[in-house]
């Protein structure tokens, strides 16, 4: 199997990392925040700076994750990510 990443919707994408355990998703997820927050692009003349909100739902269950409970988790967790405000990563993880 391999990671996948996808537009999930207009202003949404979605990474899904197999065989990966919660707390390195969490890396990956800090990983991508920092690069999103250290970037800056030039548009029209001007500096731009992003940021990013992002939602991780994992299972550190041995048995398989219940695939559709996951992207309820992770909608709900991206969701809190953004009425924190900008530039956050909120977990969702069930043991």
């Amino acid at each position: 199997t391999s990671d996948v990443l996808a537009r999930y919707d207009n202003d949404v994408f979605a990474l899904l990392l197999t065989n990966t355990n919660c707390k390195y998703a969490e890396l990956v997820a800090t990983r991508i925040k920092d690069k999103v927050e250290q970037a800056v692009v030039s548009y029209d003349g001007k500096k731009v700076k992003a940021t990013i909100s992002i939602g991780v739902a994992g299972s550190n269950k041995v048995s398989s994750p219940n695939f559709k409970k996951m992207l309820s988790n992770v909608e709900a967790a991206l969701q809190d990510a953004k009425d924190q405000g900008s530039n956050r990563i909120v977990l969702d993880i069930e043991n």
